[in-house]
């Protein structure tokens, strides 16, 4: 009902908080009660509109979400951590596919500046190459001297 004084709208309630914790701005105004109090403030003492269900880890929970929705039936709407939050889990996503190619890119210029310091060591020690040769150095020789070189 409406009335004229705001506050007469609001059921008080009293409850000591245990923890604060914080996440993200979008679960930060999130209040994890007892269901008692919650009943008891929103004065629903029959009804539930949310129930958060954690299982342990190795459970098939495709299978779970599968066998609930079956046995509520389509009225409810059985979601996943993961379709509860889409935009966090992809973001989440695409920061680690991110943070590959990154780290995939670097690696690539790393390997272009070896070989192109090997060749450019190569390309100005032609004629020590060629006085080894001469003593008889082997090709194998040649390469380990200059990769244990760099």
């Amino acid at each position: 009902m409406i009335s004229i004084n705001p506050a007469d709208e609001f059921i008080p309630g009293y409850i000591t908080p245990v923890g604060v914790f914080q996440v993200q701005p979008e679960f930060d105004g999130m209040v994890i009660t007892p269901i008692e109090f919650a009943r008891q403030i929103f004065d629903e003492p029959n009804r539930v509109s949310y129930i958060n269900l954690n299982y342990t880890k190795g459970t098939n929970l495709n299978k779970v979400q599968a066998d609930i929705q079956e046995k509520l039936g389509h009225q409810y709407v059985v979601k996943s951590r993961s379709q509860q939050n889409t935009a966090l889990y992809k973001t989440l996503n695409f920061e680690k596919w991110a943070i590959f190619m990154i780290l995939a890119f670097v690696i690539v210029i790393a390997a272009f500046n070896i070989i192109g310091s090997l060749t450019m060591l190569v390309i100005e020690k032609r004629k020590d190459i060629a006085i080894l040769t001469s003593l008889g150095a082997n090709k194998q020789l040649i390469q380990g001297i200059f990769l244990l070189k760099e």
